[in-house]
């Protein structure tokens, strides 16, 4: 997933490289994080209407539960998606990390 908007990269980072195909399709809202996941969505309902049952792995670096990241809980709510790690871990009022630095 690209970096948040106003972030601070270089002009090579793959934030600009999804920004400038967006301006060459014509989607000036230059936001690639939101758009990755209306894309998503729309590719997740169309495979869910087909019968399939989707499993998506993200690289997010960033906690959906938390309540900063509004965007990417709703998006898991709306295509009714869970996290399977929180849900086996959280009544332990654990939630393990899946990288610590160093370690």
């Amino acid at each position: 997933m690209s970096q948040k908007r106003g972030a601070k990269t270089g002009p090579f980072a793959a934030f600009f490289q999804q920004v400038d195909n967006m301006i060459h399709k014509g989607d000036l809202t230059l936001d690639p994080r939101t758009r990755t996941l209306v894309d998503l969505e729309t590719f997740i309902m169309e495979k869910r209407a087909l019968g399939f049952r989707p499993f998506l792995m993200m690289d997010r670096n960033d906690d959906w539960l938390d309540s900063k990241s509004t965007v990417s809980r709703s998006f898991l709510e709306r295509v009714q998606l869970v996290d399977p790690i929180h849900n086996k871990f959280s009544d332990r009022g654990i939630t393990p990390m899946t990288y610590e630095r160093g370690i």
